[in-house]
């Protein structure tokens, strides 16, 4: 076989791969069945929320499951702490903005809850709730997620990407700076696929 043609089926070969990973990426989260999430979020621990946190509301169309583990994304209004061009939503004396988390619910240890929108580098803006979940890679465990945001500030309203990834020190998903960042500045249309395809070719990447 000439070098050409070997080249050429190394790239076919490169391709196959690539939408076969992102295909069992998209299988490897599943929906939780409404009657179940009704179960869930009638028993979630309020107390794991930012301290003042109200108007708790979960996301029922938004709660999905992987193997061992459930997430179920909330949004709730709490006091603004942000500094600056803030959000819109007033109330009383003091300003509140709506934040947005995450309950993790693994079935062999307590659930955690993470703050993942409102603060960092979304701190000056306010969340809209989610808009779309996914698996980044077709992990058995612990892939990372794919979070896309509507977001809202005085000015403006737009989609943001959030990305998760696991710390085995905390034995919970964290926000990763470093990938959300590279998402911001590399896609140019945030939909789950595209996402995962952008961080499927950083990965590839020698």
């Amino acid at each position: 076989m000439n070098k050409r043609r070997h080249k050429s089926l190394f790239v076919w070969l490169a391709m196959v791969g690539s939408v076969v990973a992102l295909q069992l990426a998209a299988q490897s989260l599943g929906r939780v069945a409404p009657e179940k999430v009704a179960k869930i979020s009638a028993s979630l621990n309020k107390s794991l929320l930012t301290e003042g946190a109200g108007n708790l509301e979960v996301e029922r169309s938004q709660v999905v499951a992987a193997p061992g583990i459930t997430f179920v994304p909330v949004r709730f209004q709490a006091e603004d702490k942000s500094e600056g061009d803030g959000p819109p939503v007033m109330e009383g004396p003091r300003r509140k903005k709506f934040y947005c988390g995450m309950y993790q619910l693994a079935d062999d240890a307590p659930a955690k809850f993470l703050l993942v929108f409102g603060v960092g580098h979304t701190e000056l803006e306010e969340c809209g709730g989610l808009q779309a979940i996914g698996a980044a890679t077709p992990s058995p465990k612990h892939s990372d997620l794919i979070l896309i945001y509507n977001a809202a500030t005085l000015h403006d309203e737009f989609p943001e990407p959030v990305i998760l990834s696991w710390d085995d020190s905390q034995k919970q998903y964290v926000v990763n700076d470093n990938l959300t960042k590279f998402v911001n500045t590399h896609c140019k249309s945030y939909t789950v696929f595209n996402i995962r395809s952008l961080l499927a070719s950083r990965a590839a990447k020698p």
